[in-house]
C-alpha cells in the first residue's frame, strides 16, 4: 500500500511530505454539508456512525463500507486502512498516513481494492474482511477505513500555494476479549513562567503548567481533566475548564497546557490535576515558585550593613575610652653658687 501511494504521489507530482490527511467521523462528516465525500457503515449508517466489534483473538468478521460522492462530478478516491491514535497535544482522534506501518486495526482490515471511482450523485458499497490475530492483546483497539481524494485541492500558506490530498474515514472500535483494566496516571507536571526583575512592583507576574494524562489501560477512556492554582495558602487562584479526553486509546500519551494566569508578587503556587474516568482516577501537581530576587538583595543588603554597623559599633565599645596621657616632669636644675 504504500507503494501504491508512493506512484500516486509522483504521478501528481507531489512530494510526499505535502500529503495532509484529515480524518472524521461518518457524524462529523454528516455534520458538514460542505464536505464533497463521506464514509460510512453501509448497514444503518444514521444509527452505527461506526464499526464497533467485539471479537475473540483469532476471528475474522466481514462487513461492508459506503463511500459517498456529494458533488456532481466523478471522484476517484485511494482507500486504506488505517491504525487510530491520539494526537500528543490535546488528544484529538488520528490516524496513520498510508505511508506508514500499520501494526493493528490498519493491518487487521483486509480491503479488495485500493482505487475507487464514485459517480457524481452517487455512492459506492464494498465489503471488507477484519482478521485478528490469535495474538492480539485483551482490550480495545482503534482505527479507520480512509478514502484519499487522488486530486489535489490547492491551498494557500501564506506567500505559498500547497497542493494537499485530504481524505476523510469511518472509525473502527474493536475489543478483544480477555481480562480488561482501566487505569490513568500524571506524568511530566511542569511549569512556566515569565517573572521579570520588578514583578513584584508592577505585579505582571504570569505563569502556566502543563501535564502529561497517560491511559496505562488497555480499555478506552473517556476522562475528564480538572484543573485549578491555589496560592501559598490554599486559596484558589484559577479554576480552570474542565477538558474532556475521549476516547483517550489505550497507551495513549496526551500532553494538557493550561492558559497562563496572573501570579501573586511572591510566595508558592500550586497547580493541582484531577483526572477523572468510569473506573478509573489519576492526580497530579505542579509548583511554582515566586521569588522577587531584587526585593530579597535590597533586603539582604540592608541587612548587611546593619550587621556591619553593629559590629563596628560593639568593637568601639569593647576599646572603651583613650586615657589621657600623663604630664611630663619638667627636669630640674641644679643651683650654681
Amino acid at each position: 500500500m504504500p507503494r501504491v501511494l508512493l506512484a500516486l504521489a509522483a504521478l501528481l507530482g507531489l512530494p510526499v511530505t505535502a500529503l495532509t490527511l484529515l480524518t472524521s467521523s461518518p457524524a462529523a462528516a454528516q455534520s458538514q454539508p460542505s464536505t464533497p465525500w463521506s464514509v460510512a457503515p453501509a448497514a444503518n449508517p444514521g444509527v452505527r456512525p461506526a464499526f464497533q466489534f467485539v471479537v475473540d483473538p483469532g476471528q475474522t468478521v466481514t462487513d461492508q463500507v459506503t463511500v459517498a460522492n456529494r458533488t456532481g462530478q466523478d471522484m476517484t478516491f485511494f482507500v486504506y486502512p488505517a491504525d487510530a491514535y491520539n494526537t500528543p497535544a490535546g488528544g484529538a482522534f488520528a490516524t496513520k498516513l498510508p505511508n506508514q506501518k500499520q501494526t493493528e486495526v490498519g493491518a487487521w482490515v483486509q480491503l479488495p481494492l485500493q482505487i475507487l471511482t464514485v459517480p457524481g450523485g452517487q455512492q459506492a458499497t464494498f465489503p471488507f474482511t477484519f482478521q485478528v490475530p490469535p495474538n492480539a492483546t485483551p482490550g480495545d483497539h482503534a482505527g479507520a477505513i480512509i478514502a484519499q481524494n487522488t486530486v489535489p485541492s490547492q491551498v494557500q500558506r501564506g506567500p505559498v500555494v500547497v497542493p494537499v490530498l485530504r481524505g476523510v474515514g469511518t472509525r473502527i472500535y474493536t475489543r478483544v476479549r480477555g481480562p480488561l483494566h482501566r487505569g490513568l496516571s500524571v506524568t511530566n507536571a511542569a511549569t512556566n513562567a515569565s517573572i521579570g526583575a520588578f514583578s513584584f512592583i508592577s505585579d505582571d507576574a504570569r505563569g502556566s503548567a502543563h501535564f502529561r494524562v497517560r491511559n496505562s489501560g488497555n480499555v478506552s477512556l473517556n476522562a475528564v481533566a480538572r484543573v485549578k492554582a491555589v496560592d501559598t495558602f490554599g486559596h484558589t487562584i484559577k479554576n480552570y475548564t474542565p477538558t474532556r479526553l475521549g476516547p483517550l486509546l489505550p497507551g495513549a500519551n496526551v500532553t494538557l497546557t493550561e492558559p497562563t494566569i496572573g501570579l501573586p508578587r511572591a510566595g508558592l503556587v500550586t497547580y493541582k490535576i484531577n483526572v477523572t474516568a468510569p473506573g478509573a482516577r489519576a492526580t497530579g501537581e505542579a509548583r511554582q515558585f515566586i521569588i522577587p530576587w531584587v526585593l530579597v538583595a535590597i533586603i539582604a543588603a540592608l541587612i548587611i550593613a546593619f550587621v556591619l554597623w553593629r559590629w563596628r559599633r560593639r568593637r568601639k565599645q569593647r576599646r572603651g575610652p583613650l586615657s589621657p596621657a600623663p604630664p611630663q616632669q619638667e627636669p630640674e636644675t641644679a643651683a650654681v653658687q
